[in-house]
């Protein structure tokens, strides 16, 4: 117990000391969270949290072995190789996660690392051996045991990725999954993975203070596949031979009963995340040919805060969905099936009710597949050509044109862009422009005329580059209801400023200072655009 509380306290307050030099870091070096088309904050945020964490462990590690050395903590040598495959896993994928932050690493290349990274160490160290589903025969994995723990493994790793997208989300639903592993590992006599779990644990719940909305700090990628990657391992390579028999032996572990299913509780909410996620753009992958790769915000705390949820309350809806899950968990393992089943099945009723009223399977709607398919097919061909046409500019001035010509038909209302490139003389310029204001007009008057409030009127997004060259903030025009092609719009808008940004960066010759508001009166395919068709037909139908 004294191991429970030091852990606690240990992780706790080193993260208290260094989250605070984090932030300064941050600022100071430019490790900053950018706004973004996916992203819920409209300013730059510190997001060296991840580090600050990963540091508070090791630190309080180091500290507390130093102190008193492995043999007065240990129960069993077994337990020293198990804790360093575990920790050497979750350093590396933090150090993943900096680089992803740093550089910002493609994500068919982030899957690759990550499969060669948990494939060595469920090839090398612990992985699943039995499939058991309560109901139905279990099943030896045999050959399949090493791939398939691996895979189960970067999805538990992507889950805390995915729903690290609102203040203080990840954080909390990590706590419920660590106090599930810390409860675990206490009954299991594991004093060196508990002093893990636990300051781990300490550390996540200083963060909170600082992520908790307004946030202060961000996990980052750091901090999420940090997380991911320890929970993920140390279920991975979870036995529970002293939780049911009361001994431990040091003969080689063996799977238990219904082990899967009690770990894949365990982290219930971020499998969740990437179950919808993965059965989401597998379907959208089939339909419309788009990228499994391709941005999107359709995660569950984006659907929440579409429906009027705030940070706060998203929060304590991830806390309640994990707590039901870890609870179930534990009564699984204390072999109590009835409580379990008693706990998961009105659950997963509910969920099942009211998920597709909350609009979380709306991309399987047949008819709207089927309006959205043509006009998404057009956006993407249309974007295809203008990243094509940006390539051959060899000026400003091309850039710009081809930019508004851009913006009017993905539609944009008003755009603007700032240049300040420090390796050219007199590379300082701002550049807008405004829709004309008939077509605005001609929105507002169909939200008057069908007297329907809208409440995406003046919905603004923003992007600043990494090296603070270029920002860009611009205003989508009004319309009634925001659509999942007024979404794709938004991402290819995105998409395409920052390309025009460091596109306009990379040009050598010397800029002419200028600050002016350009607006063009005349838009002879104004009448013409995607935008406006689709709404036209919708309104037909």
């Amino acid at each position: 117990m004294s191991l429970i509380f030091a852990s606690l306290l240990g992780g706790g307050f080193i993260n208290l000391a260094l989250t605070p030099l984090a932030i300064r870091l941050s600022q100071r070096y430019g490790f900053m969270d950018r706004p973004g088309h996916r992203k819920i904050h409209d300013k730059p945020i510190p997001k060296l949290g991840g580090a600050a964490l990963i540091l508070a462990v090791l630190l309080f590690l180091g500290i507390y072995f130093a102190y008193l050395g492995f043999n007065s903590t240990l129960q069993t040598y077994d337990e020293i190789p198990k804790l360093l495959f575990i920790l050497g896993i979750t350093v590396l994928f933090a150090l993943i996660g900096f680089l992803d932050d740093v550089y910002d690493l493609k994500p068919s290349f982030k899957i690759l690392i990550q499969f060669l990274a948990t494939g060595c160490f469920t090839y090398f160290g612990y992985h699943f051996e039995l499939l058991q589903i309560p109901g139905f025969t279990p099943i030896g994995l045999r050959f399949l045991a090493v791939p398939f723990t691996a895979l189960w493994m970067m999805a538990v790793i992507n889950g805390f990725n995915f729903m690290d997208g609102v203040d203080g989300l990840a954080g909390s639903v990590s706590l419920f999954c660590l106090i599930g592993l810390g409860i675990i590992s206490t009954f299991t006599h594991e004093p060196l993975l508990s002093g893990l779990i636990f300051s781990t644990l300490g550390a996540i719940a200083v963060f909170l203070i600082f992520n908790w909305r307004p946030a202060k700090i961000y996990l980052g990628n750091c901090g999420s596949n940090l997380l991911g990657a320890l929970v993920a391992s140390f279920l991975a390579s979870y036995r529970n031979d002293l939780l049911l028999t009361g001994t431990h032996s040091s003969a080689s572990p063996q799977s238990f009963p219904f082990q899967i299913t009690i770990c894949t509780l365990l982290v219930g909410y971020p499998l969740l995340e990437v179950a919808l996620s993965t059965f989401r753009r597998g379907v959208k992958r089939l339909l419309f040919n788009r990228s499994m790769e391709w941005s999107e915000k359709e995660h569950i705390h984006h659907r929440l805060l579409k429906l009027g949820f705030r940070t706060s309350a998203i929060c304590w809806s991830g806390i309640a969905l994990q707590s039901i899950f870890t609870l179930a968990a534990l009564f699984l393992l204390l072999q109590q099936r009835a409580l379990a089943v008693w706990l998961l099945i009105p659950f997963f009723m509910i969920m099942a009710y009211i998920m597709p009223r909350m609009g979380f399977f709306d991309f399987l709607n047949i008819d709207v597949i089927r309006k959205q398919k043509p006009h998404y097919l057009i956006l993407h061909h249309f974007i295809s050509m203008q990243r094509i046409k940006l390539n051959l500019t060899v000026g400003r001035e091309e850039i710009l044109a081809l930019l508004n010509q851009t913006c009017a038909e993905l539609g944009v209302q008003y755009f603007q862009i700032k240049v300040s490139d420090k390796r050219v003389k007199g590379g300082h310029f701002s550049y807008s422009w405004e829709r004309p204001k008939d077509v605005v007009r001609e929105y507002l008057d169909y939200i008057k005329t069908e007297r329907v409030k809208s409440k995406y009127d003046h919905f603004e997004d923003k992007i600043v580059l990494d090296d603070n060259q270029g920002e860009a903030d611009w205003i989508f025009e009004p319309h009634t209801e925001e659509t999942e092609l007024d979404v794709e719009c938004r991402v290819l808008v995105s998409e395409f400023m920052k390309m025009v940004l460091v596109r306009i960066c990379s040009l050598k010759k010397s800029y002419s200072t200028t600050d002016k508001v350009i607006k063009i009166s005349q838009l002879s395919h104004a009448k013409v655009r995607s935008s406006i068709l689709r709404r036209k037909y919708a309104k037909k139908k």
